[in-house]
């Protein structure tokens, strides 16, 4: 319901011109705009969690109308400074991308080079180290991924029992589960590690 509101004021918003007359206002100016990104698809993750992930074409779109807009792409570097400054140009815009996973540089980099635009990306230390999926958010993907009339987790989560996982709410239902029962049970990384093989393997997800 707010989306489809979020997204019908801002459609009335440009039809009017009050976008445009934002953009080049004294008002925006001294403001800097920081795009946050999260994933861009390597395959279907953009149908699983649209909040989480984009298809590459859909940052390609974004940054064509960014730079067909006027809007000036800085660093975060050079964005921030220029804000303490008070030098920024008009329409300025920092990029920034979650994680540094390696979507980011299969899909996402390779756009960000075609158009010249520079992007921050916050990398995650722990999983820079420990090179495999993230625990919480791969548990909700295979889940989404394996997704069936009827499954039993019980071998995961005593009690949990079996779920339909075609139903969204009992994947949630299953994925907090998890999650609450890896950190109850002080699970390493190594372990939840394991966790997600077995969950993959059980659900008949590669």
């Amino acid at each position: 319901m707010i989306g489809r509101l979020k997204h019908a004021v801002l459609g009335l918003s440009g039809r009017f011109g009050l976008t445009e007359t934002v953009r080049t206002s004294t008002w925006r100016r001294d403001r800097l705009l920081i795009l946050c990104y999260h994933g861009v698809s390597l395959d279907d993750e953009h149908e699983w969690n649209p909040l989480l992930y984009m298809p590459q074409d859909f940052l390609r779109r974004r940054l064509e109308l960014l730079t067909r807009g006027g809007y000036a792409i800085l660093s975060l570097d050079e964005g921030i400074r220029r804000l303490r400054e008070r030098t920024l140009p008009q329409a300025a815009v920092c990029l920034t991308f979650d994680d540094g996973a390696y979507d980011f540089f299969a899909r996402a980099y390779p756009v960000l080079r075609e158009f010249g635009v520079p992007a921050t990306v916050y990398q995650t230390s722990y999983y820079a180290d420990f090179e495999r999926p993230v625990f919480d958010v791969m548990v909700s993907y295979l889940l989404w991924k394996g997704r069936r009339d009827r499954v039993s987790l019980e071998r995961f989560v005593p009690g949990l029992g079996t779920l339909d996982l075609v139903d969204a709410a009992a994947r949630g239902k299953a994925h907090l589960r998890i999650l609450r029962h890896a950190a109850e049970q002080e699970l390493t990384g190594e372990e939840k590690d394991q966790r997600l093989a077995a969950l993959a393997d059980l659900l008949g997800v590669d």
